[in-house]
């Protein structure tokens, strides 16, 4: 009997919550999965990908759970002078050559109250263990994370062949190593090498597989680190360019606003949904 290891791991996971009071509407994205809960007040959820639908209602008596995904430009408004209060997780589940394993499935973005009434459990049961900083409460965490996780797969669907086309073939070795390096400097001619094709030919297949050009994936991933670096770490602005292979400040700083939304400094402080 053959058998097969695999390596997943969850990137980046945070379970926290805050309020929302009326601010000005400015578009942000992630690059991580993301399910807000409200829990009081209401709101609305803007989606700029579906710009002439109508705004989502978020009301913890209605449509309290919503899923936003990765690199979907959103807002979220207040409707009244109470604030809108939120439980928000946030994860990248992916395997050992960084691809995003929940990409394969069509996961459901809205709930029913009986849905949204079960996964708020497991929502408040992490929130709660992120609070202590104990062996027992991490433990509660990852149970909690892989009763949500389970939950959320038996409400979503396997997405077609057709639309896995882009998951890495033949370039999966390139993409492992720009995952475990991208903080050097891109080099076409090494990853061409891993992938046992020329570079001319590289530069098609990496984008015919992906997506995106090698330097663009490379981008995505120092971005996704960036982030993790200015939520979780006292690492000046500077600091976390350099962590992630940006040298220049301004450089990182340009990019950063430009992909997110918002400047570092600005992520850094705000609760982003």
């Amino acid at each position: 009997m053959q058998t097969q290891a695999w390596d997943l791991s969850v990137h980046d996971v945070q379970c926290h919550e805050l309020d929302i009071f009326h601010r000005p509407r400015e578009w942000v994205t992630s690059q991580q999965h993301v399910w807000m809960l409200a829990t009081s007040g209401r709101g609305l959820y803007h989606r700029r990908e579906v710009p002439d639908a109508a705004p989502l209602p978020v009301d913890p008596a209605g449509e309290a759970l919503h899923y936003l995904a990765p690199d979907s430009w959103r807002f979220v408004d207040v409707c009244n002078a109470a604030p809108l209060h939120l439980v928000v997780l946030r994860l990248r589940l992916a395997d050992d050559s960084g691809r995003d394993l929940l990409a394969n499935y069509r996961l459901p973005r809205r709930f029913l109250p009986e849905h949204a009434g079960k996964l708020a459990g497991p929502m408040h049961g992490m929130l709660a263990g992120f609070g202590r900083h104990t062996l027992s409460a991490q433990a509660e965490v990852q149970r909690q994370l892989g009763t949500f996780l389970g939950m959320i797969l038996g409400l979503a669907s396997t997405r077609p062949e057709a639309e896995l086309h882009r998951q890495p073939r033949r370039c999966q070795k390139a993409v492992a190593y720009l995952f475990r390096n991208h903080a050097e400097k891109l080099n076409v001619d090494r990853l061409a090498q891993l992938c046992c094709v020329s570079r001319p030919h590289f530069f098609r297949l990496f984008r015919e597989e992906t997506g995106l050009t090698a330097q663009q994936y490379l981008c995505r991933l120092r971005l996704d680190h960036a982030r993790t670096l200015l939520r979780f770490t006292d690492m000046s602005i500077a600091e976390v360019g350099r962590a992630v292979g940006w040298h220049d400040q301004f450089h990182f700083s340009r990019i950063f606003s430009r992909e997110t939304g918002c400047c570092p400094s600005r992520f850094r402080t705000r609760d982003l949904t």
